[in-house]
């Protein structure tokens, strides 16, 4: 925390000061002591730690000064670097041609910067464009290593950057030559997410439970079919003859159990399948339809 409130500072510090060179520099150039004000102006520029917006005007101001020591070619330079940081800069009405030349030149070559980065894997890449002035000239990604410690990794064109495996809480940051902050973007690590209480219908217990009692109850489904069989028998070799009504009686009892025990064990498969499935993937709310005939057992689902 202190050491964070004492970089505030130090950039606050910093920044009064640039402008304090800003408004100096325009003195100068009032008095038409360009040389000295571009010379003020420059060391502004290489001191570093100026914001993009300030940075704009520094350089929209040092090219206004190149131009009137007749330095086209510098003086577009800052113009352009200017202009990709703050579009709408403009001379005022009236500006010798000398200036406004360049500033013109500029202007129909530049466009505003735009930086962003990208992380694949262990990889960042950070694409500063359109760029035709280079401004940006470094990348920088500030990470918390395996130990906790604060690591930084630096690359020119193209800003490629490979991290260590273990690397999180990354900060990409582009700058000039002179460690002007350009771009400056966070990647806090992904909050790990909580697993989700299944649905009840997802959960594999259940369906075991389902698969014990469809079993259960087609087991004495079965046991009740061969019940009726054994009382067919029974009354097939009695030697006393029944009615054929007795008979039909009781092999209609045995096919109802028979059916009913098919049933129960298409169910108690369908429901051992889902048990398994359920168990393994571990999903919160899978969508399962069973389906059992006498003769054939469905199962769709979507896990």
């Amino acid at each position: 925390m202190l050491r964070g409130l004492a970089a505030v500072l130090v950039l606050a510090v910093a920044g009064h000061a640039r402008a304090e060179d800003l408004d100096e520099a325009r003195r100068l150039e009032a008095n038409l002591e360009y040389e000295q004000a571009l010379t003020l102006v420059e060391r502004a520029i290489a001191h570093g730690a100026n914001e993009p917006r300030h940075l704009a005007q520094l350089h929209f101001e040092a090219g206004k000064l190149a131009a009137g020591l007749d330095r086209e070619a510098i003086a577009e330079n800052h113009f352009m670097r200017a202009l990709a940081l703050d579009a709408t800069l403009a001379l005022p009405a009236g500006t010798s041609p000398k200036v406004a030349a360049p500033f013109e030149a500029a202007r129909a070559r530049s466009r505003p910067l735009r930086v962003a980065h990208r992380r694949t894997g262990h990889r960042v890449t950070v694409a500063a464009e359109p760029d035709p002035s280079h401004l940006v000239a470094v990348a920088r990604v500030r990470f918390i290593d395996r130990a906790g410690h604060h690591q930084e990794l630096a690359s020119g064109p193209p800003f490629a950057i490979d991290l260590p495996a273990e690397a999180r809480a990354i900060e990409v940051v582009a700058s000039d030559e002179y460690g002007n902050q350009l771009y400056s973007a966070v990647e806090e690590p992904a909050a790990p997410v909580a697993p989700r209480d299944g649905a009840w219908y997802g959960s594999w217990k259940l369906w075991a439970g389902a698969t014990v009692f469809a079993g259960g109850i087609a087991g004495l489904c079965a046991w009740r079919e061969r019940v009726a069989q054994d009382d067919w028998n029974a009354l097939e070799h009695d030697s006393v003859p029944h009615d054929y009504s007795q008979l039909k009686a009781v092999e209609d009892r045995g096919r109802n159990w028979a059916l009913a025990a098919n049933i129960g064990f298409a169910v108690a498969g369908a429901a051992a399948i889902v048990t398994a499935i359920s168990a393994v993937t571990h999903r919160s709310e899978p969508a399962i339809t069973v389906t059992a005939a006498p003769g054939s057992i469905g199962i769709a689902g979507r896990f």
